[in-house]
């Protein structure tokens, strides 16, 4: 999905209603069932991509134990609770009150006769009249000016009321271009170093919760854990989203990513790890190097990334004397993934394999 969001640059996504599916995220047809959909706008809004702003556009029915919203209805007896219904148009004869539907009334010579008092109908609203819908139940032989309808889950099968289903209500969400980009080219990367750390035989964890000695969990974008012992992590780290960043992709001010380094250095103090990591998407400032040499935190910086997945050129290498901005731009999402996981795999192999102590440096 964050890939069809970002191809297809939507400014807004709405409720709609497809034949053949059911209500959706037009354009969102074929990622998934509209709670899934839901589900999913939910997470962006919650990271800043996207924004409601409380903008109903429509409320649909929901399963109350699955939250599925596509039903199949089954029309129910009220009396004996049969689904063996049938349905169609009635008389009402008045002269004797009998209420049958209107081709049990029909005679071989064309006239309404009566099956109750086998007396002719004369004249509609004279001494009879036509009800429609009427119902009547084969099981009981009820006749039934109304019926339940009982609402069959399609996902999990439980059959329901209408007073039973909850509510599902439906927002139009705005996309938030630059922090969508931001995560989904952390998704990209994160999701190839993944498979590279397993590749090379490092056990790690995107991401990893570690309860702290303050008993406080602590939720990182990388785990790295030893090999013989789940338990025991050797590294962490976490990655700075350029959404961190100035407006023109730079952090000439710094302070809140100073405090976002520090927030790092905290939780890595609680779960007493030696290892610290911190990918970046841009380049630092001199300040914020030192600061976090001066705690022990690696950096890794990478330059976002483009359509085409290669690492985009900034502002800064174009035109303006930069001697490496021409392979900048050039270089590859796989070749900044190398890198990391390499760094990666000898802090943490210098972790399990050595009793030393400090901090590993990237060269």
């Amino acid at each position: 999905m964050l890939k069809y969001l970002r191809k297809n640059a939507k400014t807004s996504y709405d409720p709609s209603f497809i034949p053949g599916l059911g209500f959706c995220y037009k354009g969102l047809e074929s990622f998934g069932n509209l709670g899934e959909q839901v589900e999913f706008f939910r997470a962006l809004e919650k990271v800043g991509a996207v924004n409601s702003g409380k903008s109903l556009s429509l409320s649909v029915l929901k399963c109350s134990s699955c939250d599925f919203p596509y039903f199949c209805i089954k029309n129910v007896c009220t009396f004996c609770k049969s689904s063996s219904i049938v349905r169609g148009a009635a008389i009402e004869h008045d002269v004797c009150g009998n209420v049958d539907f209107d081709y049990k009334y029909n005679s071989v010579n064309g006239k309404l006769i009566c099956d109750k008092c086998n007396k002719e109908l004369k004249a509609l609203g004279v001494d009879y009249s036509k009800t429609s819908p009427y119902y009547k139940c084969l099981q009981c032989n009820s006749a039934l000016p109304s019926i339940e309808e009982h609402n069959g889950c399609l996902q999990c099968g439980r059959f329901l009321t209408h007073d039973d289903m909850q509510i599902l209500q439906l927002f139009t969400y705005k996309v938030d271009s630059k922090k969508l980009y931001t995560i989904i080219d952390k998704n990209n990367y994160l999701d190839l170093l993944n498979v590279k750390l397993n590749d090379i035989g490092v056990n790690s964890s995107f991401p990893g919760t570690i309860t702290g000695l303050s008993k406080i969990e602590h939720t990182f974008d990388l785990v790295v854990y030893d090999d013989k012992d789940n338990n025991t992590p050797l590294l962490v780290g976490d990655f700075l989203e350029s959404s961190s960043l100035d407006s023109d992709g730079t952090n000439a001010n710094g302070e809140k990513i100073a405090l976002l380094l520090l927030s790092f250095l905290g939780k890595c103090i609680d779960v007493k790890v030696r290892n610290k990591i911190f990918i970046s998407f841009s380049k630092l400032s001199d300040r914020l190097k030192v600061l976090a040499d001066t705690h022990g935190i690696n950096l890794v910086e990478i330059r976002p990334l483009n359509e085409d997945g290669n690492v985009g050129v900034h502002d800064d290498d174009v035109g303006g004397g930069s001697s490496d901005g021409g392979n900048i731009g050039s270089r590859s999402q796989t070749d900044y993934v190398s890198q990391t996981a390499d760094t990666i795999y000898r802090l943490s192999r210098s972790t399990a394999n050595t009793n030393t102590k400090g901090i590993a440096d990237i060269n």
